[in-house]
């Protein structure tokens, strides 16, 4: 089935630029450090990013598209040709931002380039799927990057507390929606797979890719059960297929153990799920949580036998065997 390598290669998308994180320190406690050691350079420093941080939030702005924009996330920069009126309006406040020399992570201004401050795919319907982007001509500050990416995580965390709760049906029960998240999809199942039962932390789902946007109006539940129902068995070594690559929205979904356990991975992330794989000898599959509790899920084996490759145990003792999910 797959072995404990991988040979997966991963690209980026064209027509965007990744910001570099990585150039910029802060944290709240740096401007009193500074007026402690008497540094009126650096206290300067501070206080025009300070400052200049609401100017540029006057000039964010959002943008709708009909359907899902593959390869988009946050802290990256697109290029979108816009009406000469809008700088023409700020042209004041865009001037003044630009003189704060280490402004943004600060990779200048150019015309018609905008950073991607946020990414949101919604269903309805009446306008079905739709990707609305949050965009603003300058980068963010580190902190202000950083306070964004904290309240990201919080809100997932909360999410998926909630969704695991004694109050409800868990996380397999989770209504319409996605959670927003731009993880690394074609991430080797081989970095995510321990061996042991422990669902490591690592989320890999895009709430952009097409496996999520055309389960938006399902649950996680229902999300994977139908991979599971449609998916057929082929042989080869490692990873070769890419979960955005791999899925299809009707018909049959073909892969290795190592494939299909990603993409099951993926769909439940971007569903607010805790979804793991587990690598066990030649052969790799999933771990869901339901109710707080830890299960097998494994598309390649679809009866109820054991094996000796989970030391005797049930194969999946998710959706068989009387498991949550029967």
């Amino acid at each position: 089935m797959a072995d404990n390598t991988s040979d997966t290669t991963t690209g980026t998308e064209a027509g965007t630029t990744t910001t570099d994180t990585t150039n910029t320190s802060s944290n709240s406690g740096e401007t009193s450090q500074n007026v402690a050691k008497n540094d009126p350079a650096k206290n300067k420093k501070k206080a025009g990013l300070t400052m200049a941080e609401p100017i540029r939030k006057m000039l964010e702005f959002k943008i709708k598209f009909p359907g899902s924009i593959k390869g988009v996330h946050t802290n990256q920069f697109c290029w979108i040709a816009v009406d000469d009126n809008f700088y023409d309006d700020f042209y004041g406040d865009i001037a003044e931002i630009i003189g704060v020399s280490k402004f943004a992570r600060y990779m200048g201004f150019e015309k018609n380039r905008f950073y991607i401050e946020g990414v949101k795919t919604s269903f309805s319907l009446t306008n079905g799927i739709e990707t609305e982007l949050t965009l603003n001509p300058f980068a963010s500050t580190y902190s202000e990057y950083m306070k964004n990416q904290q309240s990201a995580e919080k809100a997932l965390q909360d999410a998926m507390n909630k969704n695991n709760g004694s109050g409800g049906g868990g996380s397999d029960t989770t209504g319409t929606g996605l959670v927003n998240m731009s993880g690394n999809d074609c991430t080797p199942t081989f970095d995510l797979a321990p061996y042991t039962d422990t669902i490591k932390s690592t989320k890999i789902g895009n709430s952009s890719a097409n496996y999520a946007t055309d389960t938006a109006n399902m649950s996680g539940k229902e999300a994977i059960l139908d991979i599971f129902n449609r998916f057929r068995y082929s042989g080869y070594p490692n990873n070769r297929t890419c979960p955005q690559k791999m899925w299809t929205k009707s018909g049959a979904i073909r892969g290795n153990c190592a494939d299909i356990s990603r993409l099951v991975k993926c769909v439940g992330d971007v569903h607010g799920m805790n979804v793991g794989i587990k690598h066990v000898p030649n052969h790799y599959h999933n771990l869901i949580e339901v109710n707080g509790k830890v299960y097998r899920f494994d598309c390649c084996f679809k009866g109820g036998r054991a094996s000796s490759g989970y030391g005797g145990g049930i194969v999946n003792n998710l959706n068989r065997n009387g498991g949550p999910w029967c």
